[in-house]
């Protein structure tokens, strides 16, 4: 069981959604990575544009921010959780 879910069955809200955070964040920073090649040195405007905690900043950094808009487009449930 992952550390989020026993916070939450164990009512540690605050705990749970930091986490859940904390690991959407990270997931999102790996796919920046994965965008760089090796040996490839990132220019400072990019280093300094990841090095945040914006989502939306990230989403987009990380290549992601039209899949996001087509999937609250054709999933209302996702759209409202999203938003």
């Amino acid at each position: 069981m992952g550390a989020v879910n026993i916070l939450l069955r164990n009512a540690c809200w605050e705990g749970a959604y930091y986490l859940g955070g904390y690991a959407a964040e990270c997931a999102l920073k790996a796919c920046i990575c994965k965008r760089t090649r090796r040996y490839d040195f990132p220019d400072k405007e990019t280093a300094i544009a990841v090095h945040t905690h914006h989502v939306d900043t990230l989403l987009s950094r990380a290549g992601l921010d039209e899949d996001l808009k087509e999937a609250r487009k054709i999933l209302p449930k996702f759209s409202e959780n999203w938003g």
